[in-house]
């Protein structure tokens, strides 16, 4: 029995000492994620100066995807178990719709890609940020795999929305 405890106060001191290590890192990695953002913020309001002279567009659309990743890593870590900042609400979806498509106009702009959106017209009980977080990871694989053509968005029956592109797709093999 006492080589049992033993192991059972071995394995609790592991799980320990993995616990402190997975917060260290998820501190590190959210300290890095917030020093990264000055200098993206400052980037930007350079870019923007320069853009007004009409010479930074391409260089602007990398800066967006910069942040993009940024952001992806933000959303990662709130994905942390036990963690939850959801807040369920009643909200617009067409709102939220508009909010994700803002962040991608200029790339809309830049390459002539036609945004097709047909109002919903629908409130929806969601969590707004995270809803808007999987908006835009879709439209930015719309954006990604299109390179002419256009964006649709759409409501659908029953009450399903519809993100479709003119791009590649996915290869039949794939599918499955």
């Amino acid at each position: 029995m006492d080589a049992l405890e033993q192991l059972q106060n071995k394995r609790q001191e592991e799980k320990g000492a993995y616990r402190n290590q997975q917060r260290e890192m998820e501190e590190y990695y959210a300290l890095w994620v917030h020093q990264i953002k000055t200098p993206i913020s400052a980037l930007r309001l350079l870019l923007q100066e320069k853009d007004e002279l009409g010479s930074s567009s391409e260089e602007l659309g990398e800066l967006f995807l910069i942040e993009q990743y940024v952001e992806m890593v933000m959303t990662y870590l709130r994905l942390e178990p036990g963690s939850s900042d959801y807040v369920f609400r009643a909200c617009a979806l067409d709102g939220v719709i508009r909010e994700a498509v803002k962040k991608f106009s200029h790339e809309f702009i830049d390459r002539r890609l036609r945004l097709d959106f047909e109002p919903t017209g629908l409130t929806v009980v969601t969590d707004e940020k995270w809803l808007g977080f999987v908006l835009e990871q879709v439209l930015s694989n719309a954006l990604k795999y299109t390179r002419s053509g256009s964006v649709s968005i759409t409501l659908e029956a029953p009450k399903t929305l519809c993100i479709r592109d003119t791009g590649i797709g996915i290869a039949p093999e794939d599918l499955p």
